[in-house]
C-alpha cells in the first residue's frame, strides 16, 4: 500500500517546527517514547511497542545441514513482513536487522552445532509489523533481540556414531540461545544534514531528508551504521549521535534484561500473562449506549388491589400506583370460586418500561366479559 501524499503545508510545519527545536508530539530533539515489551506464553515470541510503533517478532528453530565453509556453526535467518507480502522497506529492515545481529556476532553459532559437518540448528527470526506509526527499525530490532533472549530450544544428545535424540521439554529442559551482547539499533533522523531527530515519528521520517542509523550494544561498542537518504554529515555529527546512542542502548538492554526476570518470575509462580497485557482497553471504541434492564413486578394482595413498579437499573425508581393511573381495574362480581383464573391474551410492546394496553379475558364469569386495562 503506498504512503499518502505529503503536502507542503505538512513538509513546511515540521520543518519550522525543527528549525525551532520543537516537534508535534511535544517532545525533545534527544526524547524517546514509551517502550514496553511483552512476552508470549511460548518462548521466543515477543511484541514490542515503541509508542504506537508495535511489532511481533517470533523465533524458532530446525535442524538442517550446516554450510560447507562453517561446519560447526548453525545458522540464522531473518524475515521481516508487513502485511501479507514483502515491500521495499521490509528489504531495508531485514538487511539492517541481519548486519547488526548476525554480523555482529552476538550469537554464539558454534553451540547450534549437534553433530559436526552433519547437523545444526537453524534459528529462524519472524518479524511482523504490526503498526507502523514511525522509528520501525528500533521496534524491530529491540523484538528480535529481545525474542532471540527469551527463546528455548529443545536439548539433543549425540552419539559416537553420527546419530543424535532431540529430547522433548517433558525428559529435559529447554536451552537458552548463548548470546554475548545485545545490539540495539538507535535511529536518527537528519534535517538539513545538522539536526539529528531521536526516534522520528512517521511524519518526520517522510520530511527528514536522511537517516542515521547506529548499532551499539551496552558495552558502548558500534556493531553497525547505516545510512540512509541524502545528506552533508560531519564527523562530528556522527561521534555526537553515536554517544547518545550508546546511553540509549544500555538504557534499552537493562530494560530487556528486567523484563527477562519477571517473565521467569511469572512463569516460576504459574502467572504467566501472555499478550493479553498488551491489549489497551482503552483503545476499544465503545459505539454502544448503556442498556437499562427494566423489570415490572405485579404486587396484588388479597383485595385485589395492586400496584405496578417500574424498577431501573441505575436505581432510580418510578411507583405507579392505582391512584396515579387513569384508568383503574374493575372488576365485576363473579361466581363463588377460590382461585380466579385470568389469562394474558394479547400485551402490546413496551414503551419507556410501562405497558401501554393488555386485554385480559375473565373465564371465571359465565359470560367471558372481557375487560381492559389501560395504563398511560
Amino acid at each position: 500500500m503506498k504512503d499518502p501524499i505529503l503536502s507542503n503545508n505538512e513538509r513546511a510545519f515540521v520543518e519550522k517546527a525543527i528549525a525551532e527545536k520543537l516537534r508535534i508530539d511535544k517532545r525533545g530533539l534527544n526524547e524517546f517514547r514509551n517502550l514496553a515489551i511483552f512476552y508470549g506464553k511460548n518462548y521466543g515470541s515477543v511484541i514490542a511497542s515503541l509508542g504506537e510503533t508495535k511489532v511481533f517478532a517470533s523465533v524458532s528453530c530446525e535442524v538442517s545441514t550446516p554450510k560447507t565453509t562453517r561446519p560447526n556453526e548453525g545458522t540464522i535467518f531473518i524475515n521481516v513482513e508487513m502485511g501479507s507480502q514483502q515491500n521495499e522497506p521490509c528489504i531495508v529492515v531485514t538487511r539492517i536487522l541481519e548486519r547488526t545481529i548476525r554480523e555482529s556476532n552476538c550469537i554464539d553459532l558454534e553451540s547450534l552445532c549437534i553433530v559436526a559437518e552433519e547437523k545444526v540448528w537453524n534459528l529462524r527470526v519472524d518479524i511482523s509489523i504490526l503498526n507502523n506509526e514511525g522509528n520501525v527499525i528500533d521496534c524491530a530490532c529491540i523484538a528480535a533481540v529481545s525474542a532471540l533472549a527469551h527463546f528455548r530450544r529443545p536439548d539433543c544428545t549425540a552419539s559416537g556414531d553420527g546419530e543424535f535424540t532431540i529430547h522433548k521439554s517433558a525428559e529435559k529442559d529447554l536451552i537458552p540461545i548463548v548470546l554475548h551482547h545485545y545490539p540495539i539499533c538507535v535511529n536518527y533522523a537528519l534535517f538539513e544534514g545538522k539536526t539529528p531527530i531521536a526516534d522520528p515519528t512517521i511524519l518526520e521520517e517522510r520530511v527528514t531528508n536522511a537517516s542515521l542509523i547506529l548499532a551499539v550494544n551496552a558495552y558502548k561498542e558500534l556493531c553497525s551504521i547505516h545510512l540512509t537518504g541524502v545528506s552533508l554529515t560531519s564527523p562530528y555529527l556522527i561521534q555526537k549521535c553515536s554517544d547518545m546512542a550508546a546511553e540509549r542502548a544500555k538504557h534499552i538492554v537493562e530494560y530487556i534484561k528486567d523484563a527477562l526476570e519477571q517473565d521467569r518470575i511469572d512463569r516460576e509462580n504459574g502467572q504467566a500473562k501472555g499478550f493479553s497485557q498488551s491489549i489497551k482497553l482503552t483503545n476499544i471504541p465503545s459505539n454502544f449506549t448503556d442498556t437499562q434492564e427494566i423489570d415490572q413486578v405485579m404486587d396484588t394482595e388479597n383485595d385485589g388491589s395492586g400496584e405496578l413498579e417500574e424498577v431501573m437499573a441505575d436505581e432510580s425508581f418510578e411507583k405507579i400506583d392505582s391512584d396515579t393511573v387513569a384508568s383503574t381495574w374493575t372488576k365485576e362480581e363473579s361466581d363463588e370460586s377460590s382461585d380466579s383464573d385470568v389469562q394474558v391474551i394479547e400485551e402490546s410492546p413496551k414503551k419507556k418500561g410501562i405497558i401501554n394496553v393488555m386485554e385480559i379475558v375473565d373465564t371465571s364469569s359465565d359470560d367471558e366479559e372481557k375487560e381492559t386495562i389501560v395504563l398511560n
